[in-house]
């Protein structure tokens, strides 16, 4: 009797995707579903449900197993749980009672002369169809046969596995896929919402078409992307960090890319004003941290097709996918990655993408903003991978900070370049730069198991001393 209420519980979720309301389908309450949950997953040795931003999705496996579970638990119910109410059937006398035609008479079905509409298919006919498109389908093909997976809905659908999100955006990158296509899957996942093997397969696809026109050379030491809104109106501090640990050595790749609007060139003029070398290829970038250790690389000298998708957003008014995976794309294969994330989701979601794609050094700041850029104010939770294990640290905030002072003379750009140079005083802008670099710090693996607070202290003094060896 367990065993038949497991499984007509495992068809209720499968069905509404929500442990909770799966429990109120059934009948118990939430904690018992979640129980129930569990037991399933030991039994099967599978998570069978992944939590999107979206609500639960099914495995593949949970996927493979629903038409099964469904005729079981159907014909369970059925033989278990009869209906309550079948005696209370009325009688005929009673039923009698209440005959009698209605006062206006069923009208002709109005229709057109058109041939008439096929049965609709079965949902075992679609699966079978669709399992008929395999890897030597056409890319168009494959492409339907992963938007009819994902998109049917709550119950119906499934995540892509990685392998099947990676051929997915091939198709994307390599310009084989029709525009309505693209629409179609990136707006079916973002209304969903992505899971860690997905944006991993996507990752991995951007990766292969990169990594094969990019030359052998220098490994930086940290990889640095900065994606920024083209709403944000700040000065970009954290690029002053990046020049410190330049400073100490450190080869640092920053890229990024802040929109296609009239500001979209800030973060070229912020590597002119701090003459960081802006390279227009990935082979340019690699050659300039042979000969220094900074160099940027905007967006389309990574990618061009991964820009194309990030403009997008102006057609749609909404981020879609893509604006996740430039985060991780590690172009030139740094030893470690320092990337920011404002949401609580997506913090976890970058790093067991990070496990994913096997990356042994790795933090995600809990930042006000998708990049790293540490507000000191208030305690920032660090979510670190130091080789190749999961780590949390956190940065303690300090309220004794004063707040940034007003600008009577310099204007933005000014007084963000006149505080590096000493021109300036603010204790806020000086304490962002410093704990990030604090960050960036135990990001790199000869430092990783450095406590926060020693690694702000050796900030402070790169703080204290920059700008010495260019001074001699």
């Amino acid at each position: 009797m367990q065993k038949t209420r497991l499984l007509i519980a495992f068809d209720s979720l499968l069905r509404v995707g929500s442990v909770t309301q799966a429990a109120e389908d059934v009948g118990i309450q939430t904690s018992a579903m979640s129980r129930v949950l569990s037991e399933l997953r030991k039994i099967y040795d599978d998570e069978l449900f992944i939590r999107t931003g979206q609500g639960m999705r099914p495995t593949p496996l949970a996927e493979s197993l629903r038409l099964r579970v469904r005729a079981l638990a159907h014909e369970a119910s059925e033989l278990l749980f009869p209906t309550s109410d079948r005696n209370q059937t009325p009688s005929a006398a009673e039923e009698n009672e209440w005959q009698h035609p209605t006062v206006l008479p069923m009208p002709p079905l109005a229709s057109s002369r058109e041939p008439k509409l096929d049965v609709s298919p079965t949902p075992e006919t679609l699966s079978r169809k669709i399992s008929e498109i395999d890897h030597r389908a056409s890319p168009a093909k494959r492409l339907a046969k992963y938007i009819a997976v994902t998109c049917p809905g709550p119950g119906k659908s499934r995540p892509l596995t990685q392998r099947e999100a990676k051929d997915c955006f091939d198709i994307i990158l390599n310009g084989l896929a029709h525009e309505i296509q693209i629409g179609a899957l990136l707006m079916t996942i973002q209304h969903r919402g992505i899971t860690a093997p997905e944006l991993a397969g996507f990752i991995e696809a951007v990766r292969k078409s990169i990594i094969t026109n990019t030359p052998s050379g220098i490994q930086p030491d940290l990889d640095w992307p900065a994606y920024i809104s083209a709403n944000w109106r700040h000065a970009p501090w954290f690029i002053h960090s990046a020049r410190l640990l330049a400073e100490a050595g450190h080869k640092i790749l920053l890229h990024g890319y802040f929109g296609n609007g009239p500001h979209s060139g800030k973060l070229e003029l912020a590597m002119n004003d701090c003459a960081i070398p802006v390279c227009t290829t990935l082979e340019n970038a690699s050659q300039v941290l042979n000969t220094s250790n900074i160099a940027y690389a905007p967006l389309g000298a990574i990618s061009p097709q991964m820009q194309g998708l990030l403009d997008l957003y102006h057609l749609v008014e909404t981020r879609l996918p893509v604006h996740y995976v430039s985060h991780l794309v590690n172009p030139l294969n740094a030893k470690s990655i320092i990337l920011g994330a404002a949401q609580l989701s997506k913090r976890d979601l970058y790093r067991d993408v990070a496990h994913l794609l096997k990356y042994q050094n790795a933090t995600i700041v809990g930042s006000v903003r998708d990049f790293a850029q540490i507000a000191p104010q208030k305690t920032t939770p660090l979510y670190r991978i130091c080789n190749g294990q999961s780590l949390d640290t956190i940065a303690p905030g300090n309220r004794m900070i004063a707040d940034a002072p007003p600008r009577h003379i310099f204007t933005q750009r000014e007084h963000w370049q006149a505080v590096w140079t000493g021109s300036a005083t603010d204790e806020m802008a000086e304490n962002i730069i410093t704990y990030t670099t604090a960050a960036a710090l135990i990001s790199l693996p000869q430092h990783s198991d450095v406590p926060f607070e020693t690694a702000l202290s050796h900030a402070q003094i790169l703080w204290r001393d920059r700008n010495r060896a260019m001074s001699k």
